[in-house]
């Protein structure tokens, strides 16, 4: 009873026609799951939900004293200590195989085969402190941001991303175009002037645009009505700042959210 609805969690391959490789051998192309426990924190309330199956022959009384026992369990592990340092990161990607991919990224635009392109390059980190600690780590440096952590097999996909797919209340759909980037200043001066900068940059904006065109042609089929605010606003990170233009939507009846991700 009550106003709590099943959630679940996971997520998906960003691309699954591309092979996949050992980084991501424990997870498969899409995957989401209901936890046994769940805790939910809202306007200063936290609740533990607790998911589990039963039918007919399920006999509750003690069925809620196994459940007891197990929450009893976790609550008694012990807690992760001080972070530890000392991490050692070797990177991955070579130089050379690093310029040959910006190479190609740059001829594909020159053939207008793509408009903006994200390269990434891989890290090793021999780490020294166990997920928990990295994940307090994270949670203290990164208030702001979407963390997440996703145990499968022997892996954990785990991060803090500053972005927000999106968010669907009722028919109300949130999301918003983040893109275009800068460093923080040493001073409020200087980060007040670099974020001037970023907000008349010519090639920030230019990059920003693309982003809103590919949100709102996305959108378009899914919504009854679109409102993109007019210009980008500054999002500030402990580190770095980006521009950031919300967008609302009203959802079509048959709109579903997976459908629209």
């Amino acid at each position: 009873r009550g106003d709590h609805r099943p959630t679940l969690f996971g997520g998906f391959a960003f691309d699954r026609r591309q092979p996949r490789t050992r980084l991501w051998r424990d997870f498969p192309d899409a995957a989401l799951t209901l936890p046994r426990f769940e805790l939910h924190e809202s306007d200063g309330q936290t609740r533990l939900i607790v998911n589990v199956l039963i039918d007919e022959h399920s006999q509750c009384d003690p069925l809620a004293e196994a459940l007891a026992g197990e929450w009893a369990e976790i609550l008694a592990r012990p807690l992760p200590g001080a972070p530890a340092t000392g991490d050692q990161f070797v990177r991955l990607s070579m130089a050379h195989l690093w310029k040959q991919d910006v190479f190609h990224a740059v001829n594909r635009i020159k053939r207008g085969g793509l408009e903006k392109v994200v390269l990434a390059r891989s890290q090793n980190v021999a780490a020294a402190s166990p997920l928990e600690q990295v994940m307090q780590r994270l949670m203290r440096k990164q208030p702001n941001a979407y963390l997440f952590a996703f145990a499968r097999g022997s892996s954990c996909f785990m991060g803090a991303s500053p972005e927000c797919l999106l968010t669907v209340r009722g028919d109300q759909l949130h999301t918003m175009a983040l893109a275009g980037t800068a460093p923080r200043g040493v001073n409020s001066a200087d980060d007040a002037r670099l974020g001037e900068q970023l907000l008349l940059s010519e090639k920030d904006n230019s990059e920003h645009a693309m982003v809103i065109d590919c949100i709102r042609h996305g959108l378009a089929e899914h919504c009854l009505a679109l409102d993109i605010a007019c210009r980008p606003q500054l999002h500030k990170l402990p580190h770095i700042q980006h521009l950031l233009t919300p967008v609302q939507a009203t959802l079509a009846p048959n709109a579903s959210l997976l459908g629209i991700a």
